[in-house]
């Protein structure tokens, strides 16, 4: 009777595949570089996102972006060539993996349809996690297909290649006979477009059903930037407050007699690594770094954690003892409260965060955006099912829209309807509501203008504008109650030297000759906008005058011509030269 096998030992995101020596890693990074224009060897060409903070609220609601979830796992470039996948890590090591990857019809070039085809120099970004017991690459963006770069395409156009040329032959393509099985499988979750998210962040679940995969946070996407690597502006993500960690290079200082091992967190500043803060592990792992040789190289993921003592220690480095500055009553001189905790060892990571990014952490840290404001966010562009069409419409076309500057200089805009700007009283920016709204009035400073066109009414009637001149008095008249009698115009009793003077309405184009702010004759608006016209064009002649500059637009032109003005010669000298 044979001896059963031993049960298969499962593989995890971190061991899969085999590593690469170090010249076929020289030769597979040479050719990532040239096909994606990209230049270390020591980084691989990854988007790095950006922890979003309350100030970058405006620019996600603003601008077209997609919402897509964050991954648990090990984060890889996929490089697929003829069935096989090399795992790029972000410290540039390659794992190569089997993955059968076919092509559609359409991507096949002098291909008959019975070959099969497979991807070649496909450049996939991603993360590796475990999914049902099984590993699974969820596809979050592409770089590079069949040899052509694409990261400058539109996020649509790159969206939609993964869809049709790398998922959907897999579910049409059957694997051939003799091709090595996959040893994982591929995973595209749709990503949301903002405006039409209406479901909270607890259904950004991954797309199979009863999964094992972690859900690690939102990663926010802009439609209208490429792909860039390293820190890209304008990519941002959102994880859980107790869920942000950074990645540091552990530093190491020998102090005291005997000599004792203390620990710093170091950033990436300028080409090189530098002091940011310091660490205190647990004794295990205390004593697991000490007897590392290498464990200034390493770099470690560390959550901040506001309960956590930190030895601080003094500025003398000969000495071990704690900075006079932190005091703590429960441990003394040199601890402070709240510090960074360590989380695991990152193997797949070549070096430590940016300055400038881990400022963005612990930006977000202070913000401390919880899971109910997100919720929130995502349904303040929704649109409201309980509102009616007119209110839709309202909010729409009044959302940010310009004042009309002909409408507000001139009184008159010659668009009409096909205008895209508002024609209202407000100032520069239209504020108008479906409650309160200015549409249709010009702004106070052209109430006066002569030459502007009549307000009219609903009907199109001419609006009469009242005006009062001083010493009137404007009477108001009261109804008076049922019962009382009327009284008569000799009844009433009005002093000799106050009489009211009721005011004729002033018809815009009619003048009032009872108004003092009249003009004495009858005036023509033609006449007034030649003069106005006339008299621009003098002050323009005057200004270039002055400058030096004739002007001889329908002139007959001189043989000689002097410059007027300030003049400055070749040497220096400066002159005012005026007109003979």
């Amino acid at each position: 009777m044979s001896t059963p096998l031993p049960p298969q030992q499962q593989v995890t995101p971190e061991d899969i595949g085999t590593l690469l020596n170090p010249q076929q890693r020289n030769a597979v990074q040479d050719r990532v570089n040239a096909l994606l224009g990209w230049n270390s060897k020591e980084i691989a060409p990854m988007a790095i996102a950006i922890p979003m903070i309350r100030a970058n609220k405006k620019q996600i609601m603003d601008l077209g972006y997609l919402v897509g979830s964050q991954w648990t796992g090990i984060r890889y470039l996929a490089l697929l060539v003829a069935g096989r996948c090399y795992l790029i890590t972000h410290n540039y090591e390659i794992r190569e993996a089997w993955l059968f990857a076919p092509l559609r019809q359409q991507d096949r070039q002098g291909t008959s349809d019975n070959e099969t085809n497979q991807h070649m120099w496909t450049v996939l970004d991603g993360t590796l996690v475990m999914n049902q017991d099984k590993l699974m690459y969820v596809i979050t963006d592409i770089l590079a297909m069949n040899g052509t770069a694409v990261m400058t395409n539109k996020l649509e156009e790159r969206l939609k290649t993964i869809q049709n040329s790398v998922i959907g032959p897999l579910t049409k393509i059957p694997i051939p006979k003799g091709h090595p099985p996959s040893q994982f499988g591929l995973l595209f979750p749709p990503n949301r477009p903002l405006a039409k998210m209406t479901s909270s962040i607890r259904h950004m679940t991954p797309t199979p059903s009863n999964t094992a995969v972690q859900h690690a946070g939102l990663i926010f996407v802009p439609q209208a930037l490429p792909y860039t690597p390293g820190y890209g502006k304008g990519l941002y993500s959102w994880t859980y407050p107790g869920l942000n960690t950074a990645y540091f290079q552990l530093g190491v200082e020998w102090r005291g007699m005997p000599k004792k091992p203390v620990f710093k967190l170091n950033v990436w500043d300028k080409g090189m690594s530098v002091f940011y803060d310091w660490i205190t592990f647990p004794t295990e792992c205390y004593d697991h770094f000490r007897n590392d040789k290498k464990a200034s190289q390493r770099i470690i993921e560390c959550i901040y954690d506001t309960e956590n003592w930190t030895f601080i220690p003094s500025d003398d480095k000969t000495s071990d003892t704690g900075h006079a500055s932190f005091q703590s009553m429960e441990r003394g001189v040199g601890w402070r409260k709240g510090g960074w905790k360590l989380l695991r060892v990152r193997k797949d990571i070549g070096r430590p965060f940016d300055r400038a990014h881990l400022t963005q952490i612990e930006k977000a840290l202070t913000d401390n955006i919880r899971g109910e404001e997100i919720e929130t966010f995502f349904t303040a562009n929704a649109p409201n099912p309980s509102a009616s069409p007119e209110d839709e419409k309202w909010k729409k076309t009044t959302q940010g829209q310009g004042v009309c500057y002909d409408f507000q200089n001139k009184g008159i805009c010659q668009r009409g309807t096909k205008c895209h700007f508002s024609h209202c009283a407000c100032h520069n920016i239209c504020s108008c509501t479906a409650t309160s709204h200015t549409y249709g009035q010009r702004p106070d400073f052209r109430r006066n203008d002569y030459d502007a066109p009549p307000e009219t009414n609903a009907d199109g009637s001419p609006k009469p504008e009242e005006t009062q001149i001083d010493g009137a008095v404007k009477t108001e008249q009261e109804t008076p109650p049922e019962g009382t009698p009327t009284a008569t115009p000799s009844a009433s009793v009005i002093p000799v030297d106050k009489k009211p003077v009721v005011v004729q309405p002033l018809i815009r184009g009619k003048v009032n000759s009872t108004s003092v702010y009249a003009p004495l004759v009858n005036f023509d608006k033609e006449t007034i906008a030649a003069k106005r016209a006339l008299l621009s064009a003098t002050g323009n002649r005057r200004i270039w005058s002055s400058l030096g500059i004739e002007d001889t637009a329908g002139k007959k032109a001189s043989k000689k011509k002097q410059k007027l003005g300030w003049i400055v010669t070749s040497a220096g000298e400066v002159a005012y030269v005026r007109d003979k």
